[in-house]
């Protein structure tokens, strides 16, 4: 093999000087290596002359059968190489999604796919994908992400959320009234929980009573431990709701406008991994979607 790879390099460069430096070896064993092929055929393959050497009718008929050779060998190392280092899948997301809705299906999504490494890069911003991930789950509006492609998992919507002991300690809350005697939670600021009374048709709630917190894990987890009501997006509650860790002690629903979407780059190459992440992504949203319907009810959109 490594004649054979001396006599292509000097067939296709036409030179032996050149075919020692792109094999990172001396001229003089290229010329022996040459000469061992060609005494190993019988044949000469060059024809050499003071400095310049040309391939001979022999040596232009096995070049053309070497170099054809030698790059479907390269195919072939490049393709399984490939298909190895796609076995990695590179997810960008949310984490928030992440955690309350993603993580905990992977036990079925490595009973599907057992030799797939995941790799997550957790973020509330949009990241590049034409380096290292494949897939990224964001949230926004369908026009906030040109140069992707997207599909829409969920839309957000917002639903009051409690933990059971909450409405044992202040004796049930069984009108909007009754949110004044608890402690309203935020993310970010009030807007969300103004507008979601004002879709519910009352101003008597005292906003005062409030605490504010950034983070979505952290907010649930503040409900989980009786400390007040929050809105809670039904896509990532829901099976919360189901279980009884969390009670909705109303049934309005404010839908923000929002979503959870599936993004590629328009660019990317779509492998095995990717498709089959994406199958698996759609299978669990129709369960969660069915299970939404049962609990609060379909909508019209």
């Amino acid at each position: 093999m490594r004649a054979l790879y001396a006599f292509e390099a000097a067939a296709r460069n036409v030179s032996f000087t050149k075919a020692a430096e792109e094999l990172y070896i001396t001229q003089t064993a290229v010329s022996h290596q040459i000469k061992q092929l060609e005494g190993y055929l019988g044949v000469e393959l060059f024809t050499r002359e003071k400095r310049r050497v040309t391939l001979t009718s022999e040596g232009a008929d096995l070049y053309e059968s070497v170099h054809h050779g030698l790059r479907i060998i390269q195919a072939s190392l490049h393709r399984l190489d490939s298909q190895h280092k796609h076995k990695t899948l590179n997810l960008s997301l949310t984490p928030s999604f992440s955690a309350k809705w993603l993580t905990p299906r992977f036990p079925r999504y490595f009973e599907q796919y057992p030799d797939v490494k995941l790799h997550f890069h957790h973020s509330n911003n949009l990241q590049s994908l034409s380096g290292d991930m494949d897939l990224m789950i964001q949230y926004g509006r369908s026009g906030d992400w040109p140069g992707y492609s997207f599909e829409l998992l969920f839309h957000d919507e917002l639903i009051p959320v409690c933990s059971r002991q909450l409405i044992a300690d202040v004796g049930g809350l069984n009108s909007l009234d009754d949110l004044n005697k608890v402690t309203l939670l935020h993310e970010d600021d009030t807007s969300a929980w103004n507008q979601w009374l004002n879709n519910a048709g009352t101003s008597s709630v005292d906003m005062s009573r409030a605490i504010h917190i950034d983070d979505s894990n952290s907010l649930m987890l503040a409900v989980e431990n009786g400390l007040g009501v929050a809105l809670g997006r039904t896509c990532l509650i829901c099976h919360d709701v189901a279980n009884g860790r969390l009670i909705t002690p109303f049934r309005k629903r404010m839908y923000t406008g929002n979503g959870y979407y599936l993004l590629s780059s328009d660019s990317a190459i779509i492998t095995p991994q990717m498709r089959h992440f994406r199958e698996f992504l759609f299978q669990e949203r129709q369960q969660t979607i069915e299970l939404m319907e049962t609990l609060f009810g379909s909508r019209p959109y």
